[in-house]
């Protein structure tokens, strides 16, 4: 098996931003560790020969679900993707099945609205994009069916 585990989220501490002064914390990926109740992301520094660590918010958390959209970025639980319709999803664990999926958050059609599908059901559809993730595009979650 030949897969890679990997988690990201933001970053506990406040940064200061060039464009926006202070920002809520940056995205790190890598893998994921909960120390003494501290989430700890470990990135590896191929530079320097060993890891990094950073405290991350756990509300945050995300895990890489394995696939990539049409340009080849990595799809995480909580990301929106669009498909080329131009319906909304977002990507979400679904506890009682042990695993990833889609559910329709913003549709062309009022039958897609609401309705919820297997990741790897509705990633065959080649043409889906990533538009962002629900902690950076909460406007992406404005729920409806389009007219």
């Amino acid at each position: 098996m030949n897969r890679e585990i990997l988690f990201k989220a933001k970053t506990e501490m406040i940064v200061r931003s060039y464009n926006n002064g202070l920002d809520d914390g940056i995205w790190v990926k890598g893998y994921l560790r909960c120390d003494c109740g501290m989430w700890l992301i470990y990135q590896f520094e191929y530079d320097r020969a060993d890891q990094v660590a950073y405290e991350v918010n756990p509300e945050t958390i995300c895990q890489y679900t394995g696939l990539k959209d049409k340009n080849s970025k990595k799809i995480w639980e909580n990301d929106i993707v669009k498909d080329s319709r131009g319906n909304l999803y977002k990507v979400f664990w679904q506890e009682n099945y042990y695993q990833f999926a889609f559910i329709c958050i913003k549709a062309n059609d009022a039958l897609l609205f609401g309705a919820k599908w297997d990741l790897w059901s509705l990633a065959k559809n080649k043409d889906l994009e990533l538009q962002g993730s629900i902690f950076d595009n909460p406007e992406l979650l404005k729920e409806g069916i389009e007219e």
